[in-house]
């Protein structure tokens, strides 16, 4: 005999009415185990729930909304007692969002500042003259490189370096380029990556020189073609006052972007105090770190 159902009982379909949940999200989490029909009919296999279950639902549900993966649900039903615990649910919740948010107000803050850069850069690009910026200060990843920027081995040398961060989870930036340091007794040029901010201390903890540059004045200037080996004819008044100098090249971040034939910007400040007779580059070996 088929099972008569209880006026207490609701049906997948009725129980589904009440929580406004659907009826496939409700088989699924009778799927995972977390709501078991109080009873299955053995003739027909219809699934029955009991008033109850409702508000279980409404917990389940509620890990949903706050980003709690259902497979951890049972970390919040007391199975013995048939209790919820809402304040572990909620408080494992609320860290898991404020995760989210902090991570989002991260990426808010990167594309404002890259807004700001491409409004600098187009500035830059407008002006036939070097012009000076104030540019934060910024810590690199250096290996040294006599090459250009537009050879095979300048792209070779960076992708290891953004790989073996990414297998030391050290976050980089956006930027990479050639540097050259000159000072009186000759000139030194490298590749170099910049890292994202906070990562320092994660290259510290592995024993990675780094390139710590500070907040400074840069005269910038745009130029079609690579133009770091002519950078003393770049900025002649400068090295006319200055020994020593740090140049940087790398690809000039306009709002309508050609990869395939990019504009270049040359940035040239006072090197350094701390940079002079320091070891702040990679030894370049077959393995870089």
């Amino acid at each position: 005999m088929s099972f008569q159902k209880n006026y207490q009982m609701l049906s997948i379909g009725e129980l589904s009415a009440l929580t406004g949940v659907h009826i496939k999200s409700l088989r699924y989490y009778g799927r995972l185990g977390i709501l078991p029909p109080a009873y299955t009919d053995s003739e027909t296999g219809y699934r029955y729930y009991s008033p109850a279950q409702a508000d279980l639902v409404f917990a389940i549900q509620l890990c949903v909304e706050m980003g709690i993966p259902l497979k951890r649900f049972s970390d919040f039903w007391l199975e013995q007692t048939q209790q919820v615990d809402y304040n572990k649910l909620l408080a494992e919740g609320t860290r898991l969002m404020q995760e989210k948010i902090d991570a989002m107000q991260e990426r808010l803050r990167f594309a404002y500042e890259t807004e700001a850069e491409i409004a600098r850069c187009e500035l830059c690009r407008s002006q036939k003259e070097a012009i000076s910026f104030a540019l934060p200060s910024k810590s690199c990843l250096l290996v040294p490189y006599e090459g250009r920027q537009t050879e095979a081995g300048y792209v070779v040398l960076r992708n290891r370096l953004m790989m073996q961060c990414r297998k030391k989870q050290i976050p980089v930036g956006y930027e990479a380029g050639l540097l050259t340091v000159f000072q009186a007794e000759g000139s030194r040029q490298f590749l170099f990556l910049d890292l994202a901010v906070g990562a320092e201390k994660q290259a510290e903890r592995l024993g990675i020189p780094l390139l710590c540059l500070p907040q400074t004045e840069y005269l910038c200037k745009m130029t079609k073609q690579e133009g770091i080996g002519e950078a003393k004819d770049h900025f002649a008044a400068f090295f006319a006052q200055h020994k020593d100098a740090l140049v940087l090249q790398t690809e000039l971040f306009t709002s309508i972007y050609p990869p395939a034939a990019p504009l270049y910007e040359l940035r040239c400040a006072v090197l350094p105090k701390n940079l002079k007779n320091t070891k702040f580059y990679l030894d370049r070996k077959e393995n870089i770190f």
